[in-house]
């Protein structure tokens, strides 16, 4: 499954308080810390607020969104962590259709500036297990908006970003809450865990839930 070795890194949060543009909290006074090795999850019914924690916390908030707080992302140095986001959206993977996952994957690698010695493990970690099945192999025993979820999330960690936020990881905002009574959710918290376990600290918001 290849090999890969992620720093470690530490998110601290103290004190966060977001407001939407009318000054109403969407959250308020959150304290926190998510080391490497742990894999967290950002439920609610409220989808806003969950996914605006989430955006927060990776310093992507929109301008809809005013934050209050402190919120640093450390490696064992005391230096900046690099980070790395996995969208609510595959369509970036659309125009790649002819291209096989370990292809994506190993070209996010090089991106990143790293070689493919660790592409092998990024896409078993992520249970993307097959060299040459494409990204839209209609024939997968899977849907095919797990199995881009799952490449999308490999490419994340190719890069080898020690930390990871993940948006809308059920995919509930997009294809509504019977997703959970699919594979995808159990599927995608299944990678995450798997990640965590090899020393990637991974944020995951699951709005609806």
């Amino acid at each position: 499954e290849g090999i890969i070795t992620i720093p470690p890194s530490t998110i601290h949060v103290r004190d966060l308080t977001i407001t939407d543009e009318d000054f109403a909290p969407v959250v308020s006074g959150a304290s926190f810390q998510i080391k490497s090795g742990e894999c967290v999850s950002i439920v609610g019914d409220d989808v806003e607020a969950t996914r605006a924690l989430l955006r927060a916390l990776a310093q992507r908030t929109g301008q809809t969104k005013r934050v209050a707080g402190a919120v640093t992302i450390h490696d064992v140095s005391g230096g900046g962590a690099r980070v790395a986001w996995v969208p609510s959206s595959t369509d970036h993977l659309d125009a790649c259709g002819i291209l096989n996952a370990r292809t994506l994957v190993a070209y996010a690698a090089k991106l990143s500036g790293h070689d493919e010695s660790h592409v092998e493990a990024c896409l078993h970690l992520c249970g993307v297990t097959s060299r040459d099945r494409p990204v839209n192999y209609s024939e997968c025993d899977e849907p095919v908006s797990l199995r881009r979820r799952r490449i999308s999330l490999a490419c994340a960690a190719a890069t080898k970003a020690p930390v990871l936020f993940i948006d809308d990881a059920c995919g509930l905002t997009s294809t509504g809450r019977d997703a959970l009574s699919s594979v995808s959710g159990a599927s995608i918290a299944k990678c995450c865990s798997a990640l965590a376990k090899k020393g990637f600290c991974v944020v995951a918001a699951a709005p609806g839930i």
